[in-house]
């Protein structure tokens, strides 16, 4: 049984960059959270343009999601591609962050389809999501004009 051993730095670097979006997770549910305290406080006369405002966030916190989504199923779907040309799981050249056994030729190849699986359930789940929020959006649009 082949072992592939973990790379020091590509833990470090994996720590980190778990720890940095951590960060921006918290300071964006911060401002989110102080944002929506200013909203609750706006006078409810002018609906129009609050209204407007709440669609805005909704974009922007869609819009973020979907990109986010889009380029996670992207990078499955090409590893899980790097993996099937390779017949070796995990391909060549990867780095990986613990002791790793080495699959290779079926089981390598099942584990790419398996990848590329959920790479393709989430790039279609984001299709599902841009749908209901282009016809949440169309709803406000509405309420806007």
């Amino acid at each position: 049984m082949e072992i592939q051993r973990a790379d020091p730095q590509q833990r470090r670097q994996a720590v980190f960059m778990t720890l940095f979006a951590l960060i921006v997770g918290v300071v964006a549910i911060v401002m989110l959270q102080r944002w929506l305290a200013e909203f609750r406080q706006l006078p409810i006369d002018n609906t129009k343009d609050l209204t407007k405002s709440l669609a805005t966030a909704f974009d922007w916190c869609v819009g973020t999601a979907s990109v986010t989504v889009v380029w996670f199923g992207l990078y499955l779907w090409r590893f899980g591609a790097r993996v099937r040309a390779a017949m070796r799981f995990p391909p060549p050249d990867t780095r990986v962050i613990r002791d790793t056994v080495v699959l290779r030729g079926s089981p390598a190849r099942r584990r790419a389809a398996l990848i590329q699986a959920l790479a393709a359930a989430l790039l279609l789940s984001t299709l599902g999501l841009a749908a209901v929020a282009w016809r949440l959006h169309s709803l406000l649009a509405w309420r806007i004009h």
